[in-house]
């Protein structure tokens, strides 16, 4: 590999050897040994390129090494930042796993407590129309569904019934209910017209 100091003093050479032949040499041969030296010096720099050799050949690679460290650098710093951002983004989706779990138990609850609503509101409805019913028809008998259920012995009869232990399926405090006495009869209550 030639420097560019090498490269030059060839061609530094074969002009002063041009200027010192072409003043010894007659003018019209001077011409001549000019046209000479010119296309050699053009063929061998011609030569020279096509092997990969010109004069800014040096300057070109200390331009080549100074920009392969830099990327270099830069290829150090992106590795960094891509094992830090891979790191960052597995942390990111285990959160999101876990909201979407709590997503999934919220969404759960919400539809569970609609139910509820749904079963609570068609009760109040109901209770409602059959309330209307009684003011508008006087007192009538409804079961209710959250009303206890009556004793094995209710449907022997009022005779046997009346001996029969009171039983407090919610606790100590019963609230009565009216029975018809008829064999199989339910718990009811009694909404009188106020």
């Amino acid at each position: 590999m030639m420097a560019d100091g090498q490269a030059e003093e060839p061609q530094r050479a074969s002009a002063e050897a041009t200027s010192t032949v072409a003043e010894s040499v007659p003018p019209e041969e001077a011409q001549m040994l000019s046209t000479v030296i010119r296309v050699l010096s053009q063929t061998m720099n011609q030569s020279l390129a096509e092997l990969g050799y010109f004069p800014s050949l040096g300057v070109m690679v200390q331009e080549l090494r100074k920009q392969n460290r830099e990327f270099h650098e830069v290829t150090v710093k992106l590795h960094s930042d891509n094992h830090v951002l891979h790191r960052d983004i597995d942390l990111r989706e285990q959160h999101i796993q876990k909201l979407q779990a709590e997503l999934d138990a919220y969404k759960r609850d919400f539809f569970r407590t609609n139910e509820w609503l749904k079963q609570i509101t068609s009760e109040r409805d109901h209770l409602y129309r059959i309330i209307q019913n009684g003011v508008a028809n006087g007192p009538q008998h409804i079961s209710s569904p959250m009303a206890p259920q009556p004793p094995p012995f209710a449907s022997v009869g009022p005779a046997y019934a009346s001996d029969a232990p009171e039983i407090h399926p919610y606790g100590h405090h019963r609230v009565p209910m009216m029975y018809d006495g008829a064999p199989g009869a339910s718990p009811e209550l009694s909404f009188n017209r106020v």
